[in-house]
């Protein structure tokens, strides 16, 4: 949308940062809830508006942002279910058959301690 206008669409990203900087610095003087993603997003579409009216903003790009403002707490909670339930089963449901230590294997605490490094590990790989 912007060919040939380089120069007018760095001065508005510009700023959209710059508004988006102080509206965050103002809502945190306050101590209110602020979304810095929020914040940039809202300053690019207000310049979009701006300066070129309904046609400025890329309506695909926005449509699928605030999608995932929608989908990603929903699959954050779904993981953390899923994760949540593997673990607390394996921890407090689940028996080894051998006890290598002095902590009994029926325990919970000899299963976290056994699942631990395996946890590390796929958080390190994630």
């Amino acid at each position: 949308n912007f060919q040939g206008e380089e120069e007018l669409f760095v001065l508005g990203m510009f700023c959209a940062l710059v508004a988006a900087v102080i509206w965050i610095l103002i809502a945190t003087y306050f101590k209110l809830p602020v979304s810095s993603t929020h914040s940039v997003v809202g300053g690019i579409l207000a310049f979009g508006f701006i300066q070129k009216g309904s046609a400025g903003p890329n309506w695909g790009a926005f449509r699928r942002i605030v999608m995932s403002w929608f989908v990603s707490p929903l699959l954050g909670c779904a993981i953390s279910f899923t994760l949540y339930f593997f673990v607390s089963r394996c921890i407090y449901v689940w028996k080894f058959p051998i006890s290598l230590s002095k902590i009994s294997s029926h325990s919970p605490a000899y299963r976290a301690n056994k699942l631990l490094p395996y946890l590390c590990g796929l958080t390190a790989f994630i």
